[in-house]
């Protein structure tokens, strides 16, 4: 309007200076002065024009358009009454621009009620032209033709400025939606973003704030507990006030969260559903499924109705919450797997203690902190290497379940002995292997061996319907500190433990290796069985 106004305001005075008027009936006022006037007022409203300032409030704007129209007509219509009193004359036809204008700016209705003033102000002027001047005659039949095209143009500009502003409109709100939609999508993106942490409790705090910035004030996560379900929301409460903690949803709650869990799609409550479940209190609810893996983990709840827009941003939210939630119970699952390897790796399947590789790593790290124990004034170690005697008899004769839980028992027997900072590995077989970290001497590796063999022997062991007693030969191999070769402890209570068997089973033989091989000590003991 304002590009057509800055026309008007150059051409409707060129028409008035350029115009062949006649000097009788001569214009009221004078063409220059009409001209200077008219230019200065449709100048003055371009410059004042709300519609300049984008910011401007809808309601200003269209108190603005109203004293715009005024303005204009009020040029038009003096143009026409003041310099067009000639009946043959074509100023008429600047009656049709504020009829095209209302059009444009407010539509069919009231470009017809301007179409109507502007007849009358026509055929107004004309009758008191010819009462105002001698030569001036009243010719209905011009009024009706001019009164017709009057008609004609302003009820065709009504009509297709109707049309383009529903238009317009429609195209303002769509402008308007994508905006929004692309706001929500920015937030979902940004809550993606802030989901990609591998803690469950992280996506479920994000996924509880984004919303908020949805516009979306009442929300939360029921979690299934049981046969039941637990909440935790960040404002309000549609199944109760629960605000990081766990509390019991209410009956409407859960049968939307139970509805969404058996059909794994959308829900939405109205007020009549809400009515009937007594939560008459809400405007309505919604509730979104949280997918991990094939399984309705969780259940967003919004205690409102929302737009179909609205449901597919928190529909995308709940779906790259339950992909971060897979992808944290896959890398979970890949952990405690490789946990379990790493612990199969080093421990024994049947006893649970640890193996050989085990003890060679813990035998190698003693020989790795030798030095900073001699420094502080450390012990010795030793080596205990045990074999149980008979125990072939009890494999071939009762089972070899018999003999795993023999193995199980003797092992728990012998965890129960050591002290805390001593460590006991099974080899293999019916081999059992025990480091005594900090020994003083032989005689105190020797004791621990005589300890072991005695709880051994202190009660049977029961197998369904029988009992056996197992004793053991050890081997104990002693120095002062461990070796630059820690097997060979390892060895040396090996060759002890088999010196024992060859003298008599149920036998202690301890190796004293202070200086080395060329300086030994054996001692052969029997225990009594």
């Amino acid at each position: 309007m304002r590009w057509a106004r800055a026309v008007a305001a150059v051409s409707i005075p060129g028409l008035l200076l350029s115009a062949n008027l006649p000097d009788d009936p001569a214009p009221v006022v004078s063409p220059l002065i009409l001209a200077v006037l008219v230019a200065g007022a449709l100048l003055m409203v371009n410059v004042v024009d709300p519609a300049r300032i984008r910011a401007a409030d809808a309601d200003v704007l269209r108190h603005r358009a109203v004293v715009e129209l005024g303005i204009d007509t009020a040029a038009v219509v003096s143009v026409v009454w003041l310099a067009g009193s000639d009946p043959k004359g074509s100023l008429w036809v600047l009656l049709v621009l504020p009829i095209l204008e209302a059009a444009l700016r407010f539509g069919t209705r009231t470009s017809t009620v301007l179409l109507g003033s502007m007849v009358v102000t026509y055929v107004a002027r004309d009758a008191w032209a010819s009462a105002q001047f001698e030569m001036v005659s009243f010719s209905p039949a011009t009024v009706v033709q001019r009164v017709g095209v009057l008609v004609v143009v302003g009820l065709t500009a009504g009509f297709l400025a109707s049309q383009l502003s529903r238009e317009a409109t429609r195209h303002q709100d769509a402008r308007a939606e994508a905006v929004r939609r692309a706001e929500m999508l920015e937030v979902v993106a940004d809550a993606a973003r802030r989901m990609t942490t591998l803690d469950v409790g992280d996506v479920y705090r994000n996924l509880l704030a984004a919303p908020d910035r949805l516009g979306v004030a009442d929300i939360g996560i029921a979690f299934r507990k049981g046969h039941g379900w637990i909440g935790r929301r960040a404002h309000g409460s549609v199944g109760g006030d629960v605000r990081d903690t766990e509390n019991e949803l209410d009956g409407a709650a859960v049968d939307l969260a139970d509805d969404i869990a058996a059909g794994q799609i959308p829900l939405t409550l109205g007020p009549k559903h809400l009515d009937a479940a007594g939560r008459s209190d809400l405007p309505g609810a919604v509730g979104v499924p949280i997918v991990v893996s094939g399984d309705v983990r969780a259940v967003l709840l919004v205690a409102q109705i929302v737009s179909d827009d609205l449901l597919g941003a928190l529909e995308l939210l709940a779906g790259q919450a339950g992909a971060v939630l897979a992808q944290a119970e896959a890398h979970a699952e890949i952990r405690r797997l490789q946990q379990r390897l790493a612990y199969q790796a080093l421990h024994d399947s049947l006893t649970g203690l640890p193996n050989r590789a085990n003890f060679d790593l813990r035998l190698r790290r003693r020989q790795e902190s030798g030095e900073s124990d001699r420094r502080n004034g450390g012990d010795g170690v030793a080596v205990l290497f045990i074999d149980l005697d008979g125990f072939k008899t009890i494999n071939d004769t009762l089972g070899h379940k018999a003999g795993d839980r023999t193995l199980e028992v003797v092992a728990s027997r012998i965890r129960e002995t050591i002290r805390p900072g001593d460590s006991v590995a099974r080899l293999g077989g019916d081999e059992f292997v025990v480091l005594l970290d900090r020994t003083v001497n032989l005689e105190g590796a020797r004791a621990a061996a005589e300890r072991i063999l005695d709880v051994l022997l202190a009660s049977p062991i029961r197998l369904g319907r029988h009992q056996v007693t197992v004793g053991a030969s050890v081997g104990v191999a002693f120095r002062d500190e461990v070796p630059d070769d820690p097997d060979k402890l390892i060895r040396l209570a090996d060759r002890a433990m088999y010196e024992a068997k060859r003298t008599g089973r149920g036998r202690i033989v301890a190796i004293d290796d202070v200086e080395g091989s060329s300086n030994r000590s054996a001692r052969t003991e029997q225990i009594a069985g």
